[in-house]
């Protein structure tokens, strides 16, 4: 069988166990939290520190988080005014604006990223999440406490939450570690190796356990979710493209953007929307219909 679809059928695997194990209810959206939150504590921010400690660092790569960054200030600004024209409620807007700007380049597309183009590749991610989670953490949260229950909410406030992510800090302490020259011990290295190993699967099964088909029954909220997926997705992916090649970036980094470009809604959106008072239901329906819409699109971009 060609190693490509030997790739997709394992990816596809592994969201189908997570899956059936929420059916059989072995699982459930409390505890895939619980495995993310662990997973972006612990062994995510290890696997960022080695991947950009181990590598030397590329300065024209640092147009990524930029390219990132651009894309989110982009959507969320179309998402407003879409709102507008459409008519939406504030908490309906603010979702819209909430799942535009985030992208769950890390839950969705770390992994088909490692499964097919190596471990080693995965820096690209990392550096265009920064940008991604600079945005989310910063301007994305501010503006979703803004359309929802938080009108007064300072920046700083949002700075601070960013500032405590491990993300981060593994991805600047990784790039101050490249620059130095410094060279990381191998039993260091062979902890990351074999943490990637676990960390991917599970990230996949709980794609799985999020995943929730019920909002194809929901016919009269078709066109805000097809919507949604649109700018997210599609609006999304167009930028990536325009920017990438207006920096110059073509070959394996402009295809590891794209993907990230393609990636569904985070469920950040679900967990902000909730903080802040806004569309719970839609937010859902557009993590939900996103995941769905990326698990078709995203081997036909990759084959691509």
């Amino acid at each position: 069988m060609n190693p490509f679809y030997i790739s997709l059928f394992s990816v596809l695997i592994f969201i189908l166990i997570g899956y059936v194990a929420k059916q059989a209810k072995l699982l459930d959206a409390e505890i895939a939290k619980k495995l993310i939150k662990f997973l972006f504590t612990i062994p995510l921010p290890i696997l960022v520190f080695s991947s950009f400690a181990s590598n030397p660092i590329e300065l024209k790569l640092l147009s990524l988080p930029l390219i990132a960054s651009i894309i989110t200030i982009t959507l969320v600004t179309i998402s407003y005014f879409f709102g507008k024209i459409f008519r939406f409620d504030r908490k309906t807007t603010g979702t819209l604006m909430t799942a535009s700007g985030i992208s769950s380049t890390l839950l969705f597309a770390l992994p088909f990223i490692t499964v097919f183009y190596g471990q080693e590749q995965t820096r690209y991610l990392f550096l265009y999440d920064f940008g991604n989670g600079l945005m989310a953490w910063t301007l994305v949260y501010y503006l979703a406490g803004r359309m929802g229950n938080k009108n007064g909410l300072k920046v700083s406030e949002s700075i601070k939450t960013f500032l405590k992510n491990p993300m981060i800090w593994a991805l600047v302490l990784g790039i101050m570690v490249a620059a130095s020259g410094l060279t990381l011990p191998s039993i260091f290295k062979n902890i990351a190796g074999q943490m990637a190993g676990f960390t991917n699967p599970l990230i996949l099964c709980c794609v799985g356990i999020f995943l929730n088909l019920d909002f194809f029954k929901q016919s009269k909220n078709l066109i805000k979710i097809l919507l949604g997926a649109f700018l997210v997705m599609g609006v999304s992916l167009a930028l990536a493209f325009a920017l990438t090649n207006a920096f110059g970036i073509s070959g394996i980094i402009q295809k590891i953007v794209l993907i990230c470009a393609l990636a569904p809604a985070g469920t950040l959106t679900v967990a902000f929307s909730a903080e802040h008072n806004l569309n719970t239901e839609y937010a859902s329906a557009l993590v939900a219909a996103t995941m769905f819409f990326a698990i078709l699109l995203m081997p036909l971009l990759i084959g691509m």
